[in-house]
């Protein structure tokens, strides 16, 4: 349970800090994008031991970024989350062939992200090619969380 806090504490310190000068600081120009990304995990809506309290963090993370969607829309600022499943990095180069494998198997399109596929979707939900985007979770998963 007190994984759990923290990593929750961390959360909100962090969204709460940004909070109070973005409140009073964001300028209205309709042409400027202006874009909150938050990075998540399918572990929000796929837990699994021993990994709950990291979970139960991403899952907030994910409902603090469609609670802000709310809060910031009016003032012209987009919130959303990349919600990541499994993807070719350095901690990812520490899994045995067999868990890769089994991952593999279980997308939907039979193989692990590459991280540039993040900064993909990164890029369309900073632009203006996203400007009606709000609120959404988007899942970048292969398939996985079906």
């Amino acid at each position: 349970m007190e994984a759990v806090c923290e990593h929750s504490r961390v959360l909100f310190v962090c969204w709460r800090s940004d909070d109070r000068g973005k409140k009073k600081t964001v300028v209205k120009e309709r042409h400027v994008a202006r874009s909150i990304i938050n990075i998540t995990s399918t572990g929000a809506v796929r837990p699994k031991d021993p990994f709950v309290p990291y979970a139960v963090a991403k899952a907030g993370l994910n409902t603090l970024t469609q609670a802000h969607a709310q809060t910031f829309g009016p003032m012209g600022v987009r919130v959303n989350a990349i919600q990541c499943g499994p993807f070719r990095t350095r901690m990812a180069a520490a899994w045995d062939e067999k868990a890769v494998a089994m991952l593999e198997r279980t997308a939907a399109l039979r193989r692990i992200g590459d991280p540039e596929e993040i900064g993909a979707a990164a890029l369309y939900l900073a632009t203006s090619d996203s400007a009606f985007v709000t609120g959404t979770i988007l899942q970048l998963d292969g398939g996985a969380t079906f």
